[in-house]
């Protein structure tokens, strides 16, 4: 069961996915999703669709890895709230973190491509997951932000959040797969700074 309920505010909360709106991987010409991330330098992670079509435990078979120690990466598709969906409409990037540093799970952004060259960044935040040492929640705002010099700190999974099962992710949507128009740079400054003073709620998989 997932328990994804953060109150992180979710452009897709505000606007309902379109009757039309189609998975990513039904989209025409689809190539893969792009995933930039920032443990390195900037990154870029190509995830095919085949690795999309299902959740892995990233613990033995890693979408990616990054340079820290114990940072393992996937990428499948999912619903809004990050539970995995062959059909899905969103991509959720999840990581475990086991590194007691934390400050882990860096995603800087989410590209998806088509094969005919054209691409979209994702601009719509629907589901995250922030706890551990290091994490900061509001930064998972800066998955869809458009800036390349901004990234996620989610956080760490060393100690019982990881026997648990739980993982760090964000969860993204795309205009292309959504039909929800992304908001401007400047409502997302809105939303991070009412998160701060409402407080934020961590989500979490159970």
């Amino acid at each position: 069961m997932s328990l994804k309920t953060g109150i992180l505010a979710s452009v897709v909360a505000l606007s309902p996915i379109a009757a039309d709106a189609t998975p990513v991987l039904a989209l025409p010409n689809f190539e893969k999703i792009v995933v930039f991330e920032a443990t390195s330098g900037v990154v870029a992670f190509d995830i095919l669709a085949d690795d999309l079509t299902r959740e892995d435990d990233p613990l033995i078979t890693p979408d990616f890895t990054t340079g820290a120690s114990g940072e393992l990466y996937d990428v499948y598709t999912s619903d809004a709230d990050g539970a995995f969906d062959a059909n899905g409409r969103f991509v959720t990037v999840s990581t475990v973190f086991n590194n007691s540093g934390g400050g882990g799970g860096n995603v800087t952004a989410v590209d998806l491509f088509w094969g005919n060259g054209m691409k979209e960044r994702a601009s719509i935040l629907s589901a995250s997951a922030a706890f551990g040492n290091g994490s900061f929640p509001n930064s998972a705002l800066f998955a869809v932000d458009g800036n390349e010099t901004t990234n996620t700190t989610l956080g760490s999974t060393t100690g019982d959040q990881n026997d648990d099962g739980e993982r760090l992710f964000v969860t993204v949507g795309f205009n292309a797969t959504t039909a929800v128009v992304p908001l401007p740079a400047a409502g997302w400054m809105l939303i991070a700074a009412l998160a701060g003073l409402l407080g934020v709620r961590r989500s979490r998989r159970v």
